[in-house]
């Protein structure tokens, strides 16, 4: 078997196993925007906490007493991040139309 052959049944494979999705009304897509909780950096950093202590990183203060210095980056680096989201994030999408993809940019307000 040739290996172009083998490329164009493999590439027949996904070709046929791909499902098309009907089209979501938009007015069901902003409800569901409206339901979501939206961005938060306690919501954020309570999932942090357990991620590192699901890992067996420590999360209480270090065994001398001092702070941990861990959970204070973990929450500087979220709110970094969030602030950086929130002051020059931006939404691209693409909408397929009849007269072919149309590219749409708009910032996060």
């Amino acid at each position: 078997m040739k290996i172009d052959t083998l490329l164009q049944r493999i590439n027949g494979l996904f070709t046929q196993s791909q499902i098309a999705f009907p089209m979501i009304p938009p007015i069901l897509l902003q409800c569901g925007a409206i339901a979501r909780p939206g961005l938060s950096a306690i919501r954020e950093m309570q999932k942090v906490t357990e991620k590192l202590s699901a890992a067996g990183i420590p999360i209480g203060p270090n065994l001398d007493g001092s702070p941990n210095l861990t959970l204070s980056f973990a929450w500087a680096s979220i709110n970094a991040k969030n602030e950086e989201l929130l002051k020059n994030g931006q939404v691209q999408i693409a909408v397929p139309t009849p007269a072919g993809i149309v590219t749409l940019f708009g910032i996060v307000v």
